[in-house]
Order: structure tokens, then sequence, then C-alpha cells
């Protein structure tokens, strides 16, 4: 085989499909060509709204196509002298390549494709082989990570629709808030009897905000409280606190001085 002959017409062959976009970088002593690789389509409409580019570096080795070419991935075109470093797009280009690990994986498939075509020329296959491992890769990220996106919205939607609507009640849940709030009712009431029953008749009489209090027949002072109407009835009396009235020791002066007021 003429390998020299072969590298020559695939040369002028790849000139020919790719025109305006391969570059041939030398002839001599080895063929060496650069084809910018881009992913197609995408899940927008507009196909360079979003994707990859890269640039394919081939060179052709003494013995090609029986010897696998030299295959590089170059993150911008090598003789491209308007490209500075002041250029967003591209550098982000080059990100998505690295941010997801695409370099090595691609190249690796290069060379398997290569390897399985050894014997005929390959460079319009490698080319192609390229866009559509990128495209697929590609297209697999963007939808993965639509998917994320979709799923951390329908989370966000839900805990807000659960925001609004509060809590459902269930028969086990009013149960169990029925028993815990009937606990701390019982609990308070018990507290509130046990702090009346620390009282004397005297402090729970005066406690009663409800009774009045202001002498009968003006401000002299000398009248007697009344406890008629609604105040009088307001009043509970605890008789338990009177059963023990037959005890109480009465002094002779107390008597003395009853007995002696009967006489006037």
């Amino acid at each position: 085989m003429d390998y020299q002959e072969e590298q020559s017409s695939e040369i002028e062959a790849l000139e020919s499909i790719y025109e305006g976009d391969i570059k041939v970088l030398a002839l001599d002593p080895q063929p060496v060509f650069v084809m910018p690789v881009k992913t197609e389509g995408g899940l927008d409409s507009d196909e360079n709204s979003d994707c990859i580019r890269v640039f394919l570096k081939m060179t052709l080795t003494p013995k090609y196509p029986e010897e696998v070419p030299l295959i590089e991935i170059l993150d911008e075109d090598p003789e491209d002298d308007s490209r500075n470093d002041d250029d967003s797009d591209d550098d982000e280009e080059v990100n998505k390549l690295d941010e997801h690990d695409l370099r090595d994986p691609l190249i690796q498939h290069l060379n398997e494709t290569a390897e399985e075509n050894l014997g005929m020329v390959m460079g319009f296959t490698i080319i192609s082989a390229a866009t559509e491992w990128l495209t697929d890769k590609w297209e697999a990220i963007r939808q993965q990570q639509a998917d994320e996106k979709e799923r951390i919205k329908q989370l966000e939607e839900e805990a807000e629709k659960k925001r609004l609507e509060g809590t459902k009640v269930t028969v086990e849940s009013f149960m169990a808030w029925k028993r815990q709030f009937d606990e701390e009712r019982l609990a308070m009431m018990a507290k509130v009897k046990k702090e009346d029953l620390g009282l004397t008749g005297k402090e729970q009489f005066l406690n009663n905000a409800d009774i009045d209090l202001a002498p009968i027949g003006g401000g002299d002072g000398g009248g007697e409280v009344d406890l008629g109407g609604a105040a009088a009835a307001a009043v509970e009396v605890d008789e338990s606190l009177f059963e023990d009235l037959d005890d109480l020791d009465v002094g002779d002066s107390d008597l003395d001085d009853s007995d002696a007021d009967s006489d006037r």
C-alpha cells in the first residue's frame, strides 16, 4: 500500500467535504489537520443556544491507515489569532467539556473507533463519531439537569402547598390532640383547686371582684356591706370551711360583753 498516496487522497477528500471548516496544518513529513466539532441540535430549537465545541486534531502516522492516527482534543483553534483571553463564550465551552469529565472518554471512544477501522481511511468516520458522541453525552447531561430542576421545582411547590393548607386532620391525629388537651385541662383544674384550698374564706371573699363593698346609705363608712342582687349570687360559699364552728373557743369576755349589751 502506498501510504502517502492514501493519505494525500484522504486530505483532498476531507477538504472537499468540510470546505471552509477543516484546516490542514502540515503535509510533510506527515499530514496534520484540525477540524472543529460541535454538538448538534439540543433541547432548544436554536442549535447554537447551548452547545459544546472542541477542535479535533489528527496527525496521520507513517503507516496510516494501517495504524491508528494520533488524536488530540484542543480547546481552541491553534491558528485563530483573533482569540483573546476575554472571550467568555469559548471559556464557557471549555469548562463544559472538563466540568463533566468528557475529554478523556471522548479520546478513548475515538481511539476505539480508529481501531475498528484499521486498513481504511477513517478521517470522516472519526469526525462523525466525535460529533455524534459529544451530542449524545451533552443531551443526556442537559436532560438530567432539566429533570433535576423540575424535581426541585415540584418539591418547592408541594412544600408551599402544604404550608398554605396546613396539617390535614385525621382520626388518629385528632384523638392524640384530644388526649393531650384533656390531660392539660385536668392538670390546670387540679392546680387551680389546690390554690383555692390554700385561701381562707375571707381571702376567697375578697378575691371576688364582683362584690360591691360600698357602704349602704352613702359614704359615712358606718353602713353594712351590700351583698344583694348579682353580687350576692356570685358569691359561692364553701360549706366545708364552716364544719368545725362548734369547736371554736369563745372567751368569757366576749360572752360578758354580749350579755351586757342585751341587759341594756
